[in-house]
């Protein structure tokens, strides 16, 4: 079976890749990018340099393989069009009858003035009502107030200016307002690096040229960092990251 030659795209949406067979011509090379990319075949040029200088020809007689393009191969596309996104049609779910809706129980009215003293209550009991609630398995929905949420929650708000009337309240600048305590659902593992080492300063200094002489700096681009951490000793504790590569995704 004849191995595929992979050749790597940088466009001004993104990167890409198209597989193509060395005895495929340069004409092809064409075809698949402009397939790829959505773009248009006519309004596409294909280079072999990032400051657009030597330019791919798309000859039909000249092959892969003769212009020496191996596995890797970084092209670089200019266009002057967008890509097109093909537009994927939504599908609209069927509306929902009265015969959907799970049979009704019998349960006390909710709206109560006492309902939200016991809202507490009811709420922890819930899920053993619905567990042997007879052969329907249907429990009732125990709703909950906001102000009975505050208060589980021990958020004080009764002293807050403003609060039995409900109306937007002017905050003056450089007065202090009463927030609740910070809520930390899980510290994470490591810290910050102390130190950021980068391996390969070309594929930096490339990923940055695109951005400013490509792009312009006008738009945002990210990209993910491969690497490891180690053990920085000039930091108490320190940590280092080593990033190796850096991958770019279409964008």
């Amino acid at each position: 079976m004849e191995k595929l030659v992979v050749l790597r795209l940088r466009a001004r949406e993104g990167h890409s890749r198209v597989e193509v067979s060395p005895q495929a011509s340069l004409a092809e090379v064409y075809a698949r990018v402009s397939e790829q990319l959505r773009l248009p075949r006519d309004a596409l040029e294909i280079f072999l340099d990032q400051r657009h200088r030597e330019r791919l020809p798309a000859s039909p007689e000249v092959t892969v393989a003769k212009a020496a393009l191996p596995t890797g191969a970084l092209l670089f596309i200019k266009t002057d069009a967008s890509a097109t996104i093909a537009a994927v049609p939504l599908q609209h779910a069927a509306p929902m009858t009265t015969a959907d809706l799970p049979p009704e129980t019998a349960t006390k009215n909710l709206s109560s003035p006492s309902s939200s003293s016991a809202s507490s209550s009811a709420y922890q009991g819930g899920q053993g009502a619905s567990a042997g609630s007879g052969d329907s398995g249907v429990a009732g929905v125990n709703f909950k107030s906001f102000d009975a949420f505050l208060r589980e929650r021990k958020f004080a708000v009764n002293d807050l200016p403003g609060c039995t009337s409900y109306k937007p309240r002017r905050l003056e600048a450089g007065r202090m307002n009463k927030i609740p305590t910070t809520v930390t659902l899980k510290h994470q593992v490591y810290r910050h690096v102390d130190h950021l080492e980068m391996m390969n300063v070309e594929d930096v200094k490339n990923f940055v040229r695109f951005w400013q002489e490509d792009l312009q700096m006008l738009q945002q681009r990210f990209g993910y960092m491969f690497g490891y951490y180690v053990e920085d000793p000039h930091y108490p504790d320190g940590i280092r990251a080593v990033c190796e590569a850096i991958y770019e995704p279409p964008q």
